[in-house]
């Protein structure tokens, strides 16, 4: 007999897994946060690391990634492109930013050109204000994204219908399974939807370790 997740995703239920390389994490509650080695980004969700990625920076840190750090930032940013959603969560806000009132020797135009540049990549920048805004936006993102791959695991559990019938074009944003798609070994694909029956396991486990697929 199959188990029945809840129709609402409790926040406390979610699984946020932060890189050990982060020295200053924020405190993301009512999520739970674990540490674990992710190979690029600060942030992800347990059971869906494939859909998104936040970077945290300091307003110190992100103008030194501005400057003589900007070819390793940059690198790290192509990085973050293979995955549907990442965002850099800057702990200031643009008009801060724009003062220019830093110690290194670069000018607001530089720095704002780096902004544009990172953005015309396909960047999503997120300048929250400070420490305290940045913690709460991150930790809103971080628990709708779960709730979406969770929303998405509740269908596919509910699944009861043969293979023949057509599918569901209800829009799900990209996450529900599809029985003419598949899922990449290589990365997340946005174009391309995970196929029915082989969901991952895992996306279920990091909401209820006992629920299974069924179908």
């Amino acid at each position: 007999m199959r188990n029945e997740l809840p129709a609402e995703l409790d926040p406390a239920r979610v699984t946020v897994v932060c890189d050990p390389r982060e020295q200053t994490p924020w405190d993301l509650s009512p999520l739970r946060m674990e540490r674990r080695a992710l190979q690029t980004g600060d942030y992800a969700v347990d059971g869906a690391e494939h859909l998104c990625r936040l970077e945290r920076k300091s307003l110190a840190d992100f103008i030194s990634c501005c400057t003589w750090e900007r070819p390793r930032f940059t690198s790290d940013l192509q990085k973050l492109l293979a995955f549907p959603t990442r965002i850099v969560v800057v702990e200031a806000s643009l008009a801060e930013l724009s003062a220019g009132e830093w110690e290194r020797r670069v000018s607001v135009q530089s720095v704002l050109g780096s902004i544009a540049s990172w953005s015309a990549m396909g960047i999503n920048f997120l300048f929250a204000g400070d420490r305290a805004a940045a913690q709460k936006m991150a930790s809103r993102i971080l628990y709708m994204v779960a709730k979406r791959q969770y929303n998405a695991a509740r269908r596919l559990l509910g699944e009861r219908r043969p293979r023949h019938v057509a599918e569901d074009r209800q829009d799900d944003g990209g996450l529900a399974p599809r029985a003419d798609s598949a899922i990449s070994p290589t990365g997340p694909d946005t174009t391309r939807r995970p196929a029915r029956g082989v969901y991952p396991q895992e996306t279920l486990a990091a909401f209820d370790p006992t629920a299974e697929v069924v179908g």
